[in-house]
């Protein structure tokens, strides 16, 4: 069993967060069974992986290859004895291969309206022959408010003969504007140049050939303009206008210049993609109970629930603890923001009832968007004054330290949000609250989501609803120095239960199941 052929794929393998950590701990473990490959789209130096992971990924290999759309499990892992995919809410799916898929959250249904529109679009424009976007084109962006969608270099366009069609295409990502449109055969029609940036010049104008049934838009393609872009990118494509039919015109300029949402509406069901990529695989593993239960209410998926790992870093060093609370989680804008704020204005609240001596360290990589560099910003603001330390893209030595030395560590995703209306602003599962239970922090964490799984209350720590509830429980740690020994003590413990040893046995057995009823189902066919 020991000469498997395995693939791992982590699109985001660069991010080196909680998700690139479970992928790794998989590979490491699968070793046992044959040769491991993990496959991303951003390059990463192999020893950054290595140095940052803290696991033993000696033998494991590593590739690179640009995202594309339609990319499916085979164009990733060719005929691999075992595909794991897992990346985040990823459309690759793993029909012919004996596959697991991690999930860390359930992609949001869109409202039922948004889903008999866009049903309804999609059966008026195939129903006049309205010309559409098939293989080749990622989805729908933004820029300046103007909603266009990229190719990877090869965009296919569906068409009727017998049409004039032209198209409003901008070069998003290069400086080559450059295209040529020819059909499926490859029968060159015409040459144009795209606008500039943001800028949807209008190509010539073609006549479809008898027969044609799909054209081709060549442009030259390249890697995004910053370090976590994987996809290769061509031209991007704005608008279509068609002649020669006057309702296929209609609906041309009904959807792609009207009103422009519906073009975005009428194109790729994402959500059945989703689904649809979901359901090809043999074993699909939700991260938390918390994450099967909504993956089971929008999607009716479910699978065995397999917590991630939490490693205990054998490079950190003993210490013991300090008058210190720590906070460990990423600076951005949306999704399940930290709460960096509301925990500001709780530590200013024990300063306020005379709380001396402790501080509060925030430590997290920041986003990449200029909204996230404005949220960091006020974080920073708001902790000025204050014995607060605000450790943005903290290297992993400062990381290491400040779990050593803390005492307890906060938690704040959820607060202030409604689990029933957006369950994607909570922690999933919460590996950072874990780890600083690992290294014996007592966790004060906000009382929602994945969090509820991990701490007890009253024994390895307490959950709060509110600032005040926060602040009250911080006290009464601070307080009794004994308590805190003791659930220090529990939360260690507790946090055992998903060890790196726990968590590789059961991925290991997964992987022989799987493959073995893959194996089972070959044979009976």
């Amino acid at each position: 069993m020991n000469d498997k052929n395995i693939v791992l794929f982590d699109g985001w393998l660069a991010t080196l967060g909680g998700g690139e950590r479970q992928v790794l701990s998989a590979a490491s473990a699968l070793r046992e069974l044959g040769s491991v490959r993990v496959v991303s789209h951003c390059p990463l130096p192999r020893s950054a992986v290595v140095d940052w992971a803290g696991i033993d990924l000696q033998g494991v290999g590593f590739r690179f290859m640009p995202e594309r759309p339609q990319l499916t499990g085979r164009d990733v892992a060719g005929d691999a004895d075992l595909f794991i995919n897992g990346t985040h809410l990823s459309l690759v799916d793993g029909r012919g291969l004996p596959s697991i898929r991690f999930v860390y959250f359930s992609a949001r249904r869109s409202s039922t309206a948004w889903r008999i529109l866009g049903s309804a679009l999609r059966g008026i424009g195939r129903g006049l022959g309205a010309a559409h976007e098939r293989d080749g084109w990622f989805g729908t962006e933004a820029h300046k408010g103007a909603l266009f969608r990229q190719s990877d270099g090869d965009g296919r366009i569906g068409v009727r003969d017998g049409t004039r069609i032209r198209f409003w295409l901008s070069a998003m990502s290069h400086e080559d504007r450059t295209y040529a449109i020819a059909t499926k055969s490859g029968e060159p029609l015409a040459e144009g140049t795209a606008g500039a940036k943001g800028d949807f010049a209008p190509s010539p104008w073609v006549d479809v050939p008898a027969g044609c049934r799909e054209l081709a838009i060549r442009s030259a393609a390249s890697g995004g303009t910053n370090r976590w872009e994987g996809r290769q990118l061509g031209l991007g494509l704005g608008s279509i206008e068609e002649r020669g039919a006057l309702l296929r015109g209609f609906y041309q300029r009904a959807t792609r210049r009207l009103i422009p949402k519906l073009a975005y509406c009428a194109g790729d069901d994402h959500a059945a993609r989703y689904v649809d990529a979901l359901r090809s695989y043999d074993a699909v593993t939700p991260n938390s109970h918390f994450t099967a239960s909504w993956l089971q209410s929008r999607w009716s998926v479910t699978g065995p629930v397999i917590e991630p790992p939490v490693i205990a870093d054998d490079r950190q060093e003993v210490a013991g603890p300090r008058p210190l609370i720590v906070s460990i989680g990423r600076f951005f804008v949306g999704g399940h923001n930290k709460k960096h704020i509301a925990m500001v204005r709780a530590f200013r609240m024990l300063c306020d009832r005379g709380l001396v001596g402790w501080r509060l360290a925030l430590v997290g990589g920041v986003g990449q968007r200029p909204v996230d560099a404005n949220y960091l910003r006020r974080v920073e603001a708001e902790a000025c004054g204050l014995p607060i330390d605000v450790y943005p893209n903290a290297d992993e030595t400062t990381v290491r330290e400040l779990r050593a030395h803390a005492a307890i560590a906060w938690h704040a995703a959820g607060y202030g949000e409604s689990e029933r209306r957006a369950p994607e602003r909570f922690e999933h599962f919460g590996m950072a609250v874990a780890e600083l239970m690992m290294s014996g922090a007592v966790p004060v964490v906000f009382d929602g989501g994945g969090l509820r799984e991990i701490v007890e209350p009253g024994r390895s720590g307490f959950r709060w609803r509110t600032l005040d509830e926060l602040v009250a429980a911080t006290l009464t740690l601070i307080r009794n120095g004994r308590r805190r020994a003791e659930m220090s003590e529990a939360a260690r413990q507790r946090a055992e239960r998903w060890s790196l040893a726990n968590y590789q046995r059961r991925i290991v057995e997964l992987a022989h199941d799987v493959m073995a009823r893959h194996q089972r189902a070959s044979t009976a066919g």
